[in-house]
């Protein structure tokens, strides 16, 4: 049973752990860091349980990482985007 992983989640798990210890980083598609609840919180100005709402709803794309929730700030971005509504001239008309 035990000796070295083979496959799966484990293996993948070793393969990490070889390379952080050999010092060499991890490829990251991003490099901008992920923003947590409170930073996308405050850049809508809106509660942060309105953001966990949100997120729980598939409204806003989220990451999670264990217990924790972090957000891309690119998917941020396109929320804002996605929801953004044109004005109305004082006549009605679009």
């Amino acid at each position: 049973m035990g000796g070295i992983p083979t496959g799966g989640w484990r293996c993948a798990r070793a393969k990490q752990a070889n390379i952080a210890r050999e010092g060499r980083a991890l490829e990251v598609a991003d490099a901008r860091p992920l923003l947590k609840p409170a930073e996308v919180a405050a850049r809508l100005a809106v509660p942060i349980q309105t953001v966990y709402d949100w997120a729980a709803a598939g409204r806003l794309a989220r990451v999670k990482l264990g217990r924790n929730v972090r957000f891309r700030p690119e998917d941020v971005e396109a929320f804002i985007a996605g929801n953004r509504q044109e004005a109305l001239d004082k006549g009605g008309a679009v």
